[in-house]
């Protein structure tokens, strides 16, 4: 299109020349537009290896087994001319399919617009652009949004979860309140086990997880401590929602109503526990994880760089993500008609992941995987559009920087005794001189 052509212009350094040279003419000329990507990536999902790799078999069968290559590479053009004529029917088929399979999505998408009353540009639907920090805040650190902890870890902890104001998270069909789920984490409560959203919930032990003998070795490793443990619990039920309010200062009349507590001491050791599991949490080489979201858009700084800075934002709150594509496809709400379903598609690096919460989760069956507060968000890659049996929904790669500069509860413990020692030397000295 001619705005594609002129954004490739916009995008080459003339500096000082006038006009493009005939080599930069023609890369721009050749380089693949948006609409080819994408219909690129749709048909890249059609199994025409397969089809064709059919067809082939009998060839390299009837000659060298060890080398079925080199039997391809002797065919003659009559029978390339054979198998073509052969595969035509079959490339049909399976494009027939494959467009079947488009149609009936988009039909499901304009379906529950029509049943929603929403026009076609979605106006009416509830949509937001997601309230995100700039790259600067990666380095403010969370005592900057959340304030400090108190060092005793328990006695705080059990203060901040008083309140019994009840609240329901949207993901699940869950009402309670903070005392309600210290109890129930704290004191084991195992009545509350039962199916929500058609998952159900369990209630870890967290006196066995923080046992060395009782827990699985990369729990061992990860050397979580009691309070460390109890945080990651409650995270993965309810309370996730309470946490990531206040972290996002978002719904604002919500994040007012908690009258000033920053639940700071529950949060440091929540940070303190992902950051031990994500330093010991094994990864596959193939794989990616997923976050899915609904009714948000994402804030312009993703995509366009602010004057004097960089494409990214930093997200407030904690961010789940899982191995299980289908579980995310759910919590973008696209079954329930909610607008701009997107999967963020993350490939997690070798330092940069999150850590593997589900022997903690009172919803294994999740695979979920935690990324601390203040983590990093940048494009990893052209968006594109994925059918599912719900309809239409954008998946974008983006590559994920995960903040681990709050010290532990180990390194904060470590701080009070030096400041305390060196307090005392300061004193000494005094006395002496």
């Amino acid at each position: 299109s001619n705005e594609e052509f002129e954004e490739q212009i916009d995008s080459l350094e003339t500096q000082d020349r006038f006009g493009l040279s005939f080599e930069e003419f023609k890369r721009i000329s050749l380089r693949p537009s948006k609409l080819f990507k994408e219909l690129e990536r749709w048909t890249a999902s059609i199994p025409f290896s397969s089809l064709v790799g059919s067809a082939l078999c009998p060839i390299a069968e009837r000659s060298a087994k060890k080398d079925p290559l080199r039997s391809i590479s002797r065919c003659s053009e009559e029978i390339l001319s054979v198998l073509c004529e052969q595969i035509k029917d079959g490339i049909f088929l399976l494009l027939k399919s494959h467009c079947q399979k488009l149609k009936d999505a988009y039909d499901i998408v304009d379906g529950k617009k029509k049943v929603l009353g929403a026009p076609d540009d979605q106006s009416k639907f509830s949509v937001s652009t997601m309230s995100c920090g700039s790259i600067s805040a990666f380095y403010d650190g969370l005592g900057s949004r959340v304030g400090f902890p108190n060092l005793q870890f328990m006695e705080a902890m059990e203060k901040e979860h008083r309140s019994k104001t009840k609240f329901t998270p949207p993901n699940y069909a869950i009402t309670t309140c903070p005392a309600d789920e210290w109890r129930v984490v704290v004191e084991c409560d195992v009545s509350v086990e039962k199916e929500y959203n058609g998952q159900r919930r369990r209630i870890p032990n967290y006196s066995k997880l923080s046992k060395s003998d009782q827990a699985k070795p990369e729990s061992q490793r990860a050397g979580l401590t009691q309070e460390e443990i109890i945080a990651v619990i409650l995270y993965t039920g309810p309370m996730f929602y309470i946490y990531n309010m206040v972290l996002r200062r978002w719904p604002k009349d919500q994040y007012e109503s908690l009258n000033g507590n920053m639940y700071s001491t529950t949060i440091h050791c929540l940070v303190s526990g992902v950051t031990k599991i994500s330093r010991v949490t094994k990864l596959r080489e193939d794989l990616l994880l997923y976050r899915g979201i609904g009714g948000l858009l994402l804030p312009d700084q993703f995509y366009r760089a602010p004057e004097g800075g960089y494409k990214g934002f930093v997200e407030w709150g904690f961010l789940s993500t899982t191995s299980k594509k289908s579980v995310a496809v759910e919590y973008t709400g696209i079954a329930k008609g909610r607008s701009f379903p997107t999967l963020l598609q993350v490939r997690p690096a070798a330092v940069d992941h999150g850590g593997d919460i589900s022997e903690y989760s009172q919803f294994p069956g999740e695979s979920e995987f935690l990324w601390n507060p203040c983590s990093l968000l940048e494009s990893n890659g052209e968006p594109f559009l994925e059918v599912t049996k719900f309809g239409i929904i954008t998946i974008i790669p983006v590559r994920m920087n995960n903040n681990v500069k709050t010290m532990t509860v180990e390194q904060l413990l470590e701080q009070k005794k030096r400041m305390h020692i060196s307090g005392f030397e300061y004193l000494l000295n005094e006395v002496k001189f």
